[in-house]
């Protein structure tokens, strides 16, 4: 009888697990570069608990991952100390960018003059990148929306093709940044890349239509006039046409735009360059 009713307890445990972001920042000596040493917070890596915490110090080292206690699932600061600890329940509540803004609101009606100043160890972070996809977390399936709440910074942008397709941020503390694509042995092929919303995963509905050749629609014939004037590009280059890379280049565009809006500064500058690509082979 005991063990009957320990057993839908012990399943309910399991199944309220969260996901969350496992990453940190720290560097302690002032002659050292203060972004040497950490790991950027990325749906790559993620952990199950029961909750997730962000535990910052006076110093602006941080760290984020999985917690056992059981606590609200909005996220609630407090300090302690020389330590602001807070902490939520829901999947990858503690986002770095949304976790970082509550800091900020937190420590500023505390009218706190030792956290007033700090600010969190991080790379530069130059780039903008997606981040979603369909990532696994011991066993457990998570899909993340491609959204503009989804929309992250980093050195460089990656994304993992296989069964499990996901984007993300990569920093100089996660290696190289060469831009390339690898494919290991049993492992997911991983590609980087270096500009704005460049590690976009399509649908395979999506990817068929932009691989899809324009009709070619029969034109009649008339007589010769005036060729049209040569546009000018941004990047001032110009190549063959070709009316396959012009489709493609108008079709990723509409992907962004479709599932990001059009507000977003990031998706702005990547409709920019969309648009330089389209006017070089036009």
């Amino acid at each position: 009888m005991i063990l009957a009713i320990m057993l839908p307890l012990l399943a309910a445990r399991a199944t309220a697990e969260v996901a969350c972001y496992q990453c940190y920042g720290n560097s302690m000596d002032p002659e050292l570069n203060a972004t040497d040493r950490g790991q950027l917070c990325s749906i790559d890596r993620l952990c199950l608990g029961e909750s997730c915490y962000f535990n910052v110090q006076e110093t602006g080292e941080w760290s984020a991952g999985c917690s056992e206690r059981t606590v609200p699932p909005s996220l609630i600061c407090t300090e302690n100390y020389n330590e602001t600890a807070c902490h939520c329940m829901g999947d990858l509540c503690n986002q770095f960018k949304s976790v970082n803004e509550t800091l900020l609101n937190f420590w500023d009606s505390q009218n706190d003059t030792a956290f007033s100043n700090v600010s969190l160890v991080l790379p530069g972070l130059p780039v903008h990148c997606i981040e979603c996809g369909n990532v696994t977390v011991n066993g457990r399936t998570l899909w993340v929306p491609c959204a503009e709440r989804h929309i992250c910074r980093g050195d460089f942008c990656v994304t993992k093709r296989g069964l499990h397709p996901h984007s993300f941020c990569g920093s100089i503390w996660d290696g190289s940044d060469e831009e390339r694509c690898l494919k290991q042995a049993g492992e997911e092929e991983t590609c980087v890349c270096k500009t704005n919303m460049c590690n976009v995963v399509l649908s395979p509905e999506a990817l068929e239509a932009m691989m899809k050749a324009p009709e070619t629609v029969p034109t009649a014939t008339t007589s010769p006039t005036t060729p049209p004037k040569t546009k000018k590009c941004k990047n001032t280059m110009k190549f063959s046409p070709n009316a396959q890379a012009v489709l493609m280049g108008q079709k990723l565009g509409q992907v962004i735009s479709g599932g990001f809006g059009t507000d977003s500064n990031a998706v702005k500058e990547f409709n920019d360059g969309v648009d330089t690509h389209i006017c070089n082979y036009e």
